[in-house]
Parts: C-alpha cells; structure tokens; sequence
C-alpha cells in the first residue's frame, strides 16, 4: 500500500491515506474509482520498478563501452558486441519510458476524477429577492 500511496503523491499532488481511498466503500461508483485509482497507481509502481532494471542494465553496458576506450595499451578491455551493446534492451527501454507517461496520465486522471466524486457537491445558494428587486420588477417602464 505504501507503494501505492507514494505513487499517488508523487505524480498527482494528493495526500492520499488508506482509509481515504476506502472511505465511501458503501457507494459502488466510488469503490470502483478508488479501486482504480490503486491498480493504476500499482501499475506506475510496476513499470519504473522494470524502467529502473533495464536502466541498470543499460548503464553497466556504457560501463562496459567506457572501460573498453579507456583501457591503455597492454590493459585489458572487455570484448564489445560488434552488432551493438544496447539492441537488446534500447527498444525496452524507450517502451517502458513511454509507457510509465501514459501511466502516469491515466492515474492523475483516475486521482482527479476520485477526488472529484470524493468531494460532496455544494449546496448552491439560495437567493432571496430583496424588497428593490420585487419593486424594480412591479414598476412600469416610463
């Protein structure tokens, strides 16, 4: 949950707590929406988790890349892929970048909507005409 929680606060600038996010369990709209709003938090959770391996890995390649130009002469140097160090992930690599945006989108949208329907509707004012407004309406025109 805290997973959760912290993806909330991060990318929507809302204070979320648990019983927030249960409050309300009786009405379904509302359930539904929080229960929403968890799975796409989790799932922005679950891709910067896989982003942050691949990046891992994407940097021990530059490491590798970095130790083999700067070896001297008589030192030895990791052997390179010819065909290219990064083919396997860069594609990934730019998917999971692309898709941790959309899923960032779609929970601010979700925290937006759930806030929304979280927060009773105001009572409009009433208006009460006052004894200029009841005369100006009776008076004839000149």
């Amino acid at each position: 949950m805290d997973t959760i929680l912290a993806a909330i606060g991060k990318y929507t600038d809302h204070t979320v707590t648990p019983a927030e996010l249960t409050a309300g369990s009786d009405d379904p709209l509302r359930a539904k929406l929080a229960h929403a709003v968890e799975r796409a938090a989790y799932a922005v959770a679950r891709v910067e988790e896989e982003l942050g391996q691949v990046t891992g890995w994407v940097t021990d390649k530059t490491v590798r890349v970095r130790l083999a130009l700067t070896a001297h002469p008589g030192q030895p140097a990791p052997t390179l892929n010819p065909l290219g160090e990064l083919q396997a992930h860069a594609a990934r690599f730019d998917a999971l970048i692309s898709e941790r945006a959309a899923r960032i989108e779609h929970l601010q949208t979700l925290v937006a909507v759930w806030a929304a329907q979280a927060t009773p509707p105001s009572t409009p004012a009433r208006h009460t005409p006052s004894t200029t407004d009841r005369t100006a309406a009776v008076q004839p025109a000149t």
